[in-house]
């Protein structure tokens, strides 16, 4: 015996005892039953011959019982798309919904419509008089392309949606929107003083540029990679209990100072138990930063930071666990 649910129509299983399995039993025309699919007109053995004023499939399209090409594709058709390439103006369709199918519309002076070639100018009757701002050379809130076309046609319009032109959050919050910039958002919104050090996710991490005559040790630069910037090394003392990273100790060089080394300090990649400490070649220089007090900001010394964002870029305070759950 089959067991109704175990997605076999088994022999003792039909569309009446077990649905799951064998499907929904088929619409049949005929049986006295008038079926949500059968009406009045594709079954009147079941539904009855006489078809109630209003009822889809009576072949009347009756608008005042809101049948549509919509609901009701059986009386009044099926709807005519815009793009077909038909102008269905039973359908509504025209030059200003559907240009694709009907074509673009004629700019006639005097249709009470401003047209897409008329102006202020061409055709004061339809677009309205010139502003009295216009002809200042900017296009001012309220002017447009159609009511001051020498100030707005070619150039940014606040209010058009787009913020271009040399259009900013500070002269058209309308299509810019407002000033403050939120770090995050994936644009670099310099109007709000955004950059690579305020906020690194939206405007990409900063890069050190040796030989602009300052030592960015945040990002690297140390008297061995740009004695430049950083002046040059002084001696390294190995044995005085500092592993001196600038000056080239590591666990290889200086293991006394450095420690014994724990991976394969000097490759390039801060892996395994190598840390600043341990194997400053690969790891960085330690920060002395702090990020007491300092949450969502820079870190007190400025080489690191205390913002959600550090874990990600591999950049936090070394107390940002402490300070900042």
């Amino acid at each position: 015996m089959g067991r109704c649910g175990d997605a076999t129509c088994d022999s003792d299983e039909n569309c009446f005892s077990c649905v799951q399995d064998c499907g929904a039993c088929p619409v049949v025309c005929g049986n006295q039953i008038c079926e949500p699919t059968e009406n009045c007109t594709n079954c009147s053995i079941d539904c009855g011959s006489a078809c109630p004023p209003g009822e889809c499939g009576d072949g009347t399209c009756d608008a005042a019982a809101l049948e549509s090409c919509s609901n009701c594709p059986a009386d009044c058709g099926a709807c005519d798309p815009c793009g077909d390439g038909v102008c269905a103006s039973a359908a509504g369709e025209d030059c200003a919904g559907c240009p694709a199918d009907c074509g673009t519309c004629a700019n006639v002076c005097n249709d009470g419509q401003c047209d897409p070639m008329e102006t202020c100018t061409t055709c004061p009757t339809d677009c309205g008089t010139c502003t009295a701002g216009c002809g200042n050379g900017v296009c001012e809130v309220g002017e447009n392309c159609a009511s001051c076309p020498g100030d707005c046609c070619g150039t940014a319009i606040c209010g058009d949606g787009a913020c271009s032109g040399g259009e900013t959050c500070s002269t058209c919050p309308g299509d810019c929107g407002p000033c403050g910039g939120l770090c995050g958002d994936g644009f670099c919104d310099t109007a709000s003083f955004e950059d690579c050090t305020t906020c690194p996710f939206d405007c990409g991490p900063c890069t050190a540029v040796c030989g602009d005559g300052f030592c960015d040790s945040f990002f690297g630069e140390t008297c061995t990679s740009c004695a430049a910037d950083c002046g040059i090394c002084p001696p390294s003392i190995c044995g005085d209990a500092f592993c001196d990273g600038s000056a080239g100790e590591t666990c290889t060089t200086c293991a006394s100072d450095c420690g014994g080394c724990s991976g394969p300090c000097g490759n390039g990649s801060c892996s395994g138990a190598e840390d600043c400490v341990s194997c400053a070649i690969d790891c960085g220089v330690c920060s002395t930063g702090s990020c007491a007090g300092l949450c969502g900001g820079i870190g007190s010394d400025g080489t690191c930071y205390c913002d959600t964002l550090c874990s990600m870029y591999g950049d936090c305070c070394s107390d940002y666990s402490t300070w900042c759950p």
